[in-house]
């Protein structure tokens, strides 16, 4: 009887968890800058499954409190449209932003990010995790 319960209690849990299977990111810029472009879908489920438990766990963004000012002098206008899907279906989309640090999730969710999470990203794509892949600087105004 107990094999059975246990048993029950772990396909239980098992199904509520989502199967991640994809990743899709795509740069983009606002305030008019552009930059050069990256459009990729990582297929990799472990990968996939990581850096979505990542953002998951990442703390919430409180937002400026009462008399409290937020400046983010670094944004060009960069932005990273994410997306995580499950056999094809979306889980979940978000926008990162590397100026202030921040991913909106949409519906007042907004995560902050750190270093370890662009790291794993930047690893995830193919990129030197310690380099500048993910960060260029706008192109040219024509």
């Amino acid at each position: 009887m107990c094999r059975v319960l246990v048993l029950a209690a772990v396909v239980g849990i098992s199904a509520c968890a989502p199967n991640v299977d994809a990743f899709s990111i795509r740069r983009f810029g606002v305030y008019g800058a552009e930059f050069p472009a990256l459009e990729r879908t990582v297929s990799d489920t472990s990968a996939a499954t990581h850096l979505y438990a990542k953002i998951r766990s990442l703390p919430r963004d409180p937002g400026p409190g009462p008399n409290v000012f937020v400046s983010c002098p670094l944004d060009l206008g960069l932005r990273y449209e994410i997306a995580f899907f499950s056999l094809g279906h979306p889980l979940m989309r978000g926008v990162l932003t590397r100026g202030c640090g921040g991913l909106d999730l949409g519906a007042g969710d907004h995560r902050l990010l750190d270093e370890s999470f662009w790291a794993e990203l930047a690893g995830d794509l193919g990129y030197y995790t310690r380099g500048n892949d993910l960060f260029p600087t706008p192109l040219p105004q024509r």
